[in-house]
């Protein structure tokens, strides 16, 4: 078995609850202070992960502030979803959110030269028209 498939199950199985929970969550706290909480949580998580590994992170300057920036943006995206599931079905708004890749995919070959295969095109415009389906 591929080293990345175990891995990717769990990310799979986390991120699809962690999708689900703020359906729940938004029903008693607002989406700021869903934010706000999974800061502390993230923050309770990399402390245990990083006693347990005994980590030290990378002085690279560049790879520092390129993951901040990255955090913002997450958190930020993480903002917008808890808004659209504390006023929309979580059915709908969990899968269209997660079409997310497609962003990846266009900014990878227009910025890292990477190329899509037909095949890979095809998948996109169905990703693209799902979208237009669950939305109306």
């Amino acid at each position: 078995m591929n080293q990345w498939v175990i891995p990717a199950i769990g990310s799979f199985l986390l991120w699809g609850l962690w999708s689900f929970l703020p359906k729940i969550i938004t029903r008693y706290i607002s989406p700021q202070s869903v934010v706000f909480y999974e800061v502390i949580g993230g923050i309770i998580f990399t402390i245990i992960m990083l006693s347990a590994f005994n980590f030290r992170p990378d002085p690279h300057l560049r790879g520092a502030i390129l993951s901040v920036v990255a955090g913002i943006i997450g958190f930020a995206g993480s903002l917008c979803f808890f808004y659209a599931v504390s006023y929309g079905p979580i059915s709908l708004i969990s899968v269209f959110s997660a079409l997310y890749p497609i962003i990846a995919i266009l900014l990878a070959t227009l910025f890292l030269g990477e190329t899509l295969t037909l095949k890979q095109i095809v998948g996109i415009v169905l990703g693209l028209i799902s979208i237009t389906l669950i939305v109306s």
